[in-house]
């Protein structure tokens, strides 16, 4: 997890934003944590309700 970068993050609803920020949270330490666009987006792939493209560095 220390490689990502970046994240974007598609909730299919923004009052998830809350719910959706602990979590990711809890995935990075404070001093690690990713820069992360979040937007709404209502057509996501059938019931899905998050959808997180991540980018990552080679070393």
């Amino acid at each position: 997890m220390c490689d990502i970068v970046k994240a974007e993050v598609h909730l299919a609803d923004l009052t998830d934003f809350d719910a959706m920020d602990e979590a990711y949270r809890q995935c990075f330490p404070t001093n690690m944590t990713p820069a992360r666009t979040t937007t709404e987006s209502k057509h996501l792939f059938g019931d899905s309700r998050v959808e997180v493209t991540v980018q990552a560095r080679r070393r």
